[in-house]
């Protein structure tokens, strides 16, 4: 028996991209001025997130995903590097299967890689990956219009 698999990819919703990547850049300066309010940012993004992709037709696995683990990190501040590697490994993996092999699906699992091997340092790991996320999106963002 054969399985056939079908990836489409079209771009996304520009105002989502744009709307997504503010968030993220928001949240990581916010996480690097007040790094003991990790777990209200952290969780705050991913709620905001999936807020983003449920109202602008994302993804539901991605949707879900992201407000289920904002909800943990708010209700167990103390797993945050568990649950937002986590919720990173699944983001790079469907970035990863989608785009492929690209900075843009490596940032997300490098990230998550590192959050599992440093968990004390949780805030500026975070802090550097939105902010990076955010600058990419916007950068890419322009490049792509630049090319049209």
């Amino acid at each position: 028996m054969a399985n056939q698999f079908h990836f489409q990819i079209r771009p996304g919703d520009s105002n989502r991209s744009v709307t997504h990547a503010v968030i993220a850049i928001i949240s990581g300066a916010a996480i690097l001025m007040w790094p003991e309010l990790v777990y209200y940012f952290a969780g705050g993004y991913l709620l905001a997130m999936g807020l983003i992709f449920y109202f602008m037709s994302g993804g539901p696995v991605i949707t879900v995903l992201s407000v289920l683990s904002g909800v943990f990190i708010l209700v167990f501040p103390n797993l945050i590097p568990f649950i937002f590697a986590f919720f990173l490994f699944f983001f790079g993996f469907s970035l990863l299967m989608s785009i492929g092999l690209s900075f843009m699906a490596l940032i997300p699992l490098t990230a998550g890689v590192l959050l599992l091997a440093f968990p004390n340092i949780i805030a500026y790991i975070i802090a550097v990956f939105l902010l990076i996320f955010g600058l990419f999106v916007v950068a890419s963002r322009k490049e792509t219009q630049a090319l049209a």
